[in-house]
């Protein structure tokens, strides 16, 4: 759309840009705001477990797996039965 408004300009025809998208059905918003994936950023702090945290959660987790599987046995159990 730029483009378009370079070589009108360039012919001695000024033309807004909100008449451009009017004409050519397009929304103004994608004409001006182009969207760009930044490259992420890691915190090398943060993306790294510490030892801490892992033993901290690990009673829950086997609790929560123990449960969890118990009780999709049960379920398989009574669908059967």
């Amino acid at each position: 759309m730029v483009t378009i408004q370079q070589g009108l300009r360039e012919d001695g025809f000024e033309v807004s840009m909100v008449k451009l998208c009017r004409w050519f059905g397009v929304a103004r918003r994608s004409v001006y705001y182009r969207p760009t994936k930044a490259t992420p950023k890691v915190n090398p702090a943060l993306a790294e477990p510490s030892n801490d945290e892992t033993e901290h959660f690990k009673p829950l987790l086997h609790k929560l797996l123990r449960q969890t599987s118990i009780q999709s046995i049960r379920t398989v159990l009574v669908r059967k039965g």
